[in-house]
């Protein structure tokens, strides 16, 4: 059976079930671990079979930062896809998206961290979708500046707490994330 028959089929494919152990051993260990030898073993996949999908480690990293980015775009894209574009939803869905993102999902952020460190090429389609964001956050916001403003904010809470540093209290960073919120969707004066 080929990968896309076993896709139709709702079974992960070799490459997906590739990376998805892979991303357990970054998790677990740090993308210095990551061997080929480590991956087959983890995901029960032959080392051939991972040197077709993947024929080397920056190719392995480079499809797991593609792929973070792939699932963090379908969640955004998510929020409110039943509602047709409005006055700040770009920045509003990027800032309901970071913060409803469960735990697990930042320790994949925190591993794809590490991957650009051992190779830093890797920061490229990062910062290619964080220009496509900027472009829709200026295309839909009234305030653009406060949109970037809010994005900075959360991107500062969010990387704080993704190395517990985070200062905050409880209290203060509910506050906070309402201040945020306030600034990505600013509310309208009163006619």
């Amino acid at each position: 059976m080929n990968e896309e028959t076993a896709r139709r089929r709702g079974r992960p494919s070799s490459k997906e079930r590739a990376l998805d152990a892979a991303l357990e051993i970054v998790l677990e260990s740090g993308a210095g671990h990551l061997t080929f030898e480590a991956l087959a073993e983890k995901s029960g996949i032959s080392r051939g079979g991972l040197l077709y999908n993947f024929p080397s480690k920056q190719a392995l990293l480079k499809d797991l930062v593609r792929r973070y980015i792939e699932q963090c775009r379908q969640e955004i894209d998510a929020i409110e896809a039943d509602r047709p574009p409005t006055l700040n939803s770009a920045i509003r869905k990027l800032v309901e998206q970071r913060l409803s993102s469960p735990p697990h999902d930042r320790r994949a952020a925190g591993s794809m961290l590490a991957a650009m460190a051992e190779d830093p090429a890797l920061v490229e389609p990062v910062r290619e979708h964080h220009e496509e964001l900027a472009n829709e956050i200026r295309a839909t916001s009234e305030r653009p500046d406060l949109a970037f403003v809010a994005w900075m904010a959360l991107e500062g809470l969010f990387f704080q707490e993704l190395f517990g540093l985070s200062p905050m209290s409880s209290e203060e960073r509910v506050s906070l994330i309402e201040r945020i919120r306030e600034l990505a969707d600013p509310p309208r004066p009163s006619p």
